[in-house]
């Protein structure tokens, strides 16, 4: 009997110890569980339904029953204990995740460059009123000598096209304003212009609002509505050949750049494009708003000969009139702005200068006299006496005495 219970006992070890032993490193639960149940699978199979020998039956304890409660009870705690410290490291791993991206986030989020420029608030992404990054905040623009040099500055930092035009923004409130003057050619960046920050210069009370045209430019050409025809074209602008742009074309591009009616359209007139030059052919038919609002085809030759990249002359808008005087080309200066038509006012010695640019833009030839007015203009301009339009001028804040322009000639017919 003795050595009957011996014998049996060692099997009950070895079972024990295969059973401690089957969960290796590296190893997951649900190996460990599968382990288990294979021993005692294959160990009842050898063992009576009872688990007793034939010698053991009526005499000794349930050894084998007590010894599977001993197994289960192991490999629970053991799969319990694996369970709880692989969540604890997936915890840890989610919070080690999470501060990573943080940390990722915080680095990828950098202030704007110094001298950088955007719009806000505007209808389109090259639309709004003027902010400029300056010393760690963003500054509104002010009024003051601010005109379309600066703009077109704005406009090309932008990846805009032209300069269309500038109004009165938002009221200044809040003082964070900054004061910008460019060059006369304004070929220079923001950071490059003259800059102040404060409201000394600022005495309008507004911001000043720029729009730009988005996907439509005239380059090359002496003012705003005049130059090679280039289309914005997968962020990045491309010409047009002559082939491919007509007469209804070519209205819809002076409209959306606030020019007049178009005056001449010829491949080669300002030069060839140095990028890309656009696929499709425009079929507008000259009432759109937008040149990308018109239909399109492919072309029909694939190729775009040298010397045909269009190029466009429209007129100058007819923004500008002559009021008061007699005849068309004499009178008190008058500029639509806003929905308006508003008294033009300059400063005494500026005045033949933006007398020389209005007779110009009107097609009256040169300028005769500047007399006297009285009235008080509420549009106040500075000049430099060569620009093609008074849009181009520099706009001045204040009320300025208005003044009468006569020029040499009767305005061509248009």
């Amino acid at each position: 009997m003795k050595m009957q219970k011996s014998v049996s006992v060692v099997p009950l070890l070895l079972l024990l110890c295969l059973s401690g032993v089957g969960v290796t490193k590296g190893q997951g639960v649900e190996v460990t569980k599968a382990k288990a149940v294979d021993f005692k699978t294959e160990f009842e199979v050898k063992t009576p339904a009872d688990g007793k020998t034939d010698g053991q039956r009526d005499s000794e304890p349930d050894l084998w029953a007590e010894l599977r409660a001993l197994r289960d009870m192991v490999v629970e705690q053991r799969v319990e204990k694996r369970v709880e410290k692989s969540e604890a490291v997936t915890q840890s791993q989610l919070e080690e995740v999470k501060t990573q991206n943080s940390d990722l986030q915080a680095q990828s989020v950098s202030p704007p460059a110094e001298d950088s420029v955007r719009l806000v608030n505007g209808t389109t992404s090259c639309s709004g009123t003027v902010e400029v990054f300056s010393r760690g905040e963003w500054f509104g623009l002010c009024p003051g000598w601010w005109g379309m040099k600066e703009a077109k500055v704005v406009c090309r930092e932008l990846d805009c096209g032209n300069f269309v035009d500038v109004s009165r923004g938002p009221l200044v409130e809040d003082g964070r304003t900054i004061y910008v003057s460019c060059s006369l050619y304004g070929d220079e960046s923001i950071g490059q212009c003259y800059k102040n920050e404060g409201s000394k210069n600022c005495n309008g009370g507004y911001y000043h609002h720029v729009t730009c045209s988005e996907s439509v430019r005239l380059v090359g050409g002496a003012g705003l509505c005049s130059g090679r025809v280039e289309v914005k074209s997968n962020q990045s602008w491309a010409s047009v050949c002559e082939a491919d742009f007509d007469w209804r074309d070519a209205e819809v591009v002076c409209g959306e750049l606030g020019c007049g009616a178009p005056a001449a359209l010829q491949g080669g007139l300002y030069g060839e494009g140095k990028g890309q030059t656009w696929d499709k052919e425009f079929q507008c038919k000259g009432k759109e708003s937008l040149l990308l609002d018109c239909d399109t085809s492919d072309r029909e030759n694939n190729t775009c000969l040298p010397g045909n990249a269009v190029g466009l002359t429209c007129s100058e808008p007819d923004d500008v009139r002559l009021v008061g005087g007699g005849s068309r080309y004499a009178g008190g200066v008058e500029r639509y702005d806003q929905g308006e038509w508003k008294i033009v006012g300059a400063e005494d010695w500026d005045q033949e200068d933006v007398a020389a640019v209005v007779c110009r833009q009107l097609g009256c030839g040169s300028t005769v006299s500047v007399l006297p007015g009285n009235t008080t203009g509420v549009y106040g301009v500075s000049c430099y006496g060569s620009e093609s339009a008074l849009r181009e001028c520099s706009r001045t804040s204040g009320r300025l005495s208005g003044f009468t322009v006569i020029c040499s000639a009767p305005p061509h017919p248009k």
